[in-house]
């Protein structure tokens, strides 16, 4: 992958659009591994092999060998399966309603589209294209169930479409670009339209600039809770900090104490400051955790940690045969945790009858100011390797 595809890409154009400076200044940031977008991307794939299978495009043999892959993926499941065959219905009903009209359909699947035009080195992926009736359909499917995407406006959506004229409207005449985001998960679909001119003109006209601009490293911050959500800079942005600490250092009229009016006023804003100041601390935590960057007047301590018993069967037997009835040391299936049964024996009868099944795993490293009691770590580095899951 080149270094501009990556710092354009489609999936963070809502940030770089917006916000154009702030993709040279998370360039170069590690991102973070994610459990959502490995178990987005096997969704994916498994999407695109049903639908290929359902429309003709894979033999028998190849689709089950295929298949028997998808299956033994980490993050394949039942409920995926579920969730990816309504959407797979409902692609497949598209056509068919296309094809009941008279026409002839063309779908394509997993589509490389180039919209390097308008954005250097600007490409993606369409999940299905369909060709019919002078309509090119650009369908985009999420995975996630966080909230509802809207299709309109998604400019995600609209540079696949961008680049999905690139490619086909050398081959195919059509006149309009239907786009549709899919949500399996939350049972919701989005669409709406553009003509392909008036498509082709917000790129040109909107995107072109901005991506110029973002590609430089130029043009002015606009921290947002939108553009600054999934950023990697977000917890060392100045504009943002700035734009944080502006929003809580109000100018206040006297008299001293705020009126009611007055913090009726703070009140929407407190939430973007709460975000900026936990995006700072995790930072900090992380420099001092794995780097070894120290911060003046701070240090690395172990955080608490919860005593458990992990054989709980063992305690069971210990506590059935010492003829305690059952309600006393379950909740309601489970045993209880180390307090309660504490609480139930008593401290020296619990040392005495389960005290050898207690364990009590290290805390998690927490960053705190040099007047905590607690001893400092031995080294940053050491604290990395110890806490690690």
């Amino acid at each position: 992958m080149s270094g501009a595809h990556a710092l354009l890409s489609a999936s963070a154009s809502h940030r770089w659009l917006a916000c154009t400076p702030s993709a040279r200044l998370e360039a170069g940031m590690p991102e973070g591994a994610s459990v959502y977008a490995e178990e987005g991307t096997a969704a994916h794939e498994y999407a695109e092999l049903e639908l290929s299978h359902r429309l003709g495009k894979v033999t028998r043999a190849a689709y089950s060998r295929r298949l028997k892959a998808v299956k033994a993926g980490a993050h394949w499941s039942a409920e995926m399966e579920r969730h990816i065959g309504d959407y797979v219905a409902q692609v497949l009903e598209l056509v068919a309603a296309l094809g009941a009209s008279g026409l002839k359909p063309y779908v394509d699947l997993e589509r490389r589209v180039d919209f390097s035009r308008f954005v250097p080195e600007g490409y993606g992926t369409a999940d299905v294209v369909v060709l019919a009736g002078g309509v090119l359909h650009v369908i985009d499917l999420k995975y996630g169930k966080g909230v509802p995407v809207a299709a309109e406006g998604n400019p995600q959506l609209m540079l696949y479409a961008v680049g999905a004229v690139e490619g086909y409207g050398i081959l195919f005449d059509f006149a309009d670009v239907e786009m549709t985001i899919m949500q399996p998960r939350l049972g919701a679909t989005s669409g709406f339209s553009l003509s392909r001119e008036e498509l082709l003109a917000w790129a040109s006209d909107y995107v072109a600039p901005r991506a110029g601009l973002a590609a430089a490293g130029e043009g002015e911050y606009a921290p947002s809770d939108g553009a600054c959500r999934f950023c990697r800079a977000r917890p060392v942005c100045r504009a943002r900090a700035d734009a944080a600490l502006a929003a809580a250092r109000e100018d206040f009229a006297l008299p001293p104490a705020l009126s009611v009016e007055e913090v009726a006023g703070l009140l929407p804003r407190l939430p973007g400051v709460e975000a900026w100041a936990k995006d700072v601390q995790e930072w900090a935590l992380g420099q001092a955790r794995d780097n070894g960057v120290a911060f003046a007047g701070y240090k690395l301590v172990e955080g608490r940690s919860v005593r458990r018993i992990p054989d709980a069967f063992a305690a069971e037997t210990v506590l059935k045969d010492a003829g305690y009835p059952k309600r006393d040391y379950l909740k309601p299936t489970e045993l209880k945790g180390v307090t309660d049964l504490e609480r139930l024996l008593g401290k020296p009868r619990f040392a005495e009858m389960l005290g050898g099944l207690v364990v009590r795993p290290p805390g998690k490293p927490v960053l705190v100011p040099d007047s905590d009691r607690r001893p400092a770590l031995g080294s940053a580095q050491g604290a990395a390797e110890d806490f690690k899951d």
